[in-house]
This record gives structure tokens, sequence and C-alpha cells, in this order.
């Protein structure tokens, strides 16, 4: 069922895509990739382009080499959860010019209210480390799991897939009001978006915004 979701969001959106490029696990050099991305963006323009950049530590090669293709370079970079925090990444040796791209990453965050600050509180209690917001997606979806076995009667796992974006319509967990897709996806998850400015002379990650999943609104920090 997810993979039917990622084919129809790849449908819908592409149309927006000028180039689809990717690249081998263990690369290290990355000509060949920009110039497919820079030929692209040659074509149509700057105005209005970004660059989605869904890599992991190797992104610190490929920024690297990217000061000879300045069509890339002048555009706006945007990641994932796997580009936030690269300063404290460490299999990345330097970050420093990412502020010229800002390398706008999203990373999944919490609704911050009383069930959130109880479960914090209860974890740190235990374990003594304060928890990663993923602490609480986990805990959401294991309670959501259990209330469906509760509702259903059943172990069946066809039978609670079926029924969990029902049972989920109006649950609201440690990470805030929940609702699922019909492939059992979180729709309105909500995330930090975390970019790359220069504090004191140097480089660093920081949250610069915020996206309501409840809304669809994002809200720019700095």
């Amino acid at each position: 069922a997810a993979s039917d979701v990622y084919k129809r969001q790849s449908e819908e959106y592409a149309g927006n895509v000028l180039v689809d490029v990717r690249y081998a696990a263990e690369s290290i050099e990355f000509s060949k990739e920009l110039d497919k991305i820079e030929s692209a963006i040659n074509e149509t323009g700057s105005s209005g382009t970004g660059l989605l950049v869904l890599s992991f530590a190797e992104i610190e090669a490929f920024f690297e080499q990217v000061a000879e293709y300045s069509l890339v370079f002048d555009v706006p970079w945007f990641g994932a959860d796997a580009t936030a925090g690269l300063d404290k990444n460490t299999h990345v040796d330097s970050v420093e010019g990412f502020e010229k791209v800002g390398l706008y990453s999203v990373a999944h965050t919490v609704e911050y209210g009383e069930k959130w600050d109880w479960l914090a509180s209860s974890f740190l209690n235990v374990t003594g480390v304060y928890p990663e917001t993923r602490i609480g997606y986990d805990y959401d979806a294991a309670w959501l799991y259990a209330l469906t076995m509760l509702e259903t009667d059943s172990f069946n796992r066809s039978v609670l897939a079926e029924t969990m974006a029902v049972v989920g319509a109006g649950y609201r967990g440690a990470t805030g009001f929940i609702r699922l897709d019909e492939a059992g996806d979180r729709v309105n998850a909500s995330y930090d978006v975390w970019g790359y400015v220069v504090e004191d002379g140097v480089t660093v990650c920081r949250r610069v915004g915020y996206f309501d999943g409840s809304s669809g609104v994002v809200v720019w920090l700095r």
C-alpha cells in the first residue's frame, strides 16, 4: 500500500520535477549528476526552482564539487531528516558554506503539550535521558495498535489495517492529533525545519521554521 501512495505522489508532482538524478550509495564523484542538474536548470531558468537533496553524509562531497556549477549553487537546497544536524554528524568533516544554499531540512517533531510533557517526564525519570521526538511516535503507534485490537477484538493484521485509520481518527497522542490515510500513514505530522546559518563565524545547523501538520502552514523563525 505504501508503494501505491508513493506512486500516486510521484505522478502528482511529476510535472514539477525538472530532472530526477540518482547515484550509487558508494559514489564520491558527482560530475555526471551535477551536469544533468545544471542542464535542467539552464533550460527552464532558476526562478522558482530548488534542489531537493535526499542524501546522507555524502552531501559534503557533493557540496564541495558544486562550486563549478553556478546555477546549481544559486538555487535554494532542501533536504530531509538525514541532512538536518550535519554539524554534529561524525561522518561529516565540515558544513562550512552550507549557509549559502540553506539546505532547509525537515525532521519530524511533536505538538508540544501536556501529553508530550508527561511522556517526556516519565521517560526522563526512567532513563535519565530526555527523549527524542521519535519516542513520542513510537508511543503513539503502540497505543493506536492496542486501541485498534481492543476495538476490533481481533489480532488479524488485515482487520487491524482496515480499521486503524477509523480508530485513529480523533485520537490525540503525545505527538499531537492523529489522522491516518488509507495506507495507514500519518497525514498531519508536524515537522521542524532546520537550516544552516553562521553564528560567531561558524556554520551551524539551527531550527529555522516549523511546519504545522494540522494547518499545513510553515512558520519561519528566522
